[in-house]
């Protein structure tokens, strides 16, 4: 037995109108996702940068303070462009990328820390207590 035209052609744009709904599912889950991890991150700079002179630490960090404002008010998200002034913040924070960016936690726990310079670089030692 032939199927006529229009069940065929409706049975087409049904299998086109599910796959369509599928990826409106599909980008309205990364946004959702997106959206918690930069409302994440701007807690975690407000709470530890509150009442922080952010033109002080912007020239310490080497971080345009317009940037670190924008985070802070959640203005801007961080992105992979501002990758090295993500690193440098999480490091002034004793964080973690991950930590600074969500609200995961490492299994780790900073018992000291301990920053110096030789010529024109800094380096810090982390000494934890794992697990």
């Amino acid at each position: 037995m032939e199927r006529s035209p229009n069940i065929c052609l409706r049975n087409t744009m049904n299998r086109k109108l599910k796959t369509i709904r599928r990826k409106q599912l599909e980008m309205s889950m990364k946004i959702n996702e997106d959206s918690i991890m930069t409302i994440q991150f701007t807690k975690n700079l407000q709470e530890r940068l509150g009442g922080s002179n952010l033109s002080q630490l912007s020239k310490e960090l080497s971080i345009p303070r317009s940037l670190l404002q924008d985070w802070i008010v959640n203005e801007r998200k961080p992105s992979l462009a501002n990758l090295k002034h993500l690193v440098s913040l999480a490091s002034y924070l004793n964080l973690t990328l991950e930590e600074l960016l969500t609200d995961k936690q490492a299994n780790t726990k900073s018992i000291t820390s301990l920053t110096f310079k030789d010529e024109s670089r800094e380096y810090r030692i982390n000494i934890e207590r794992l697990k």
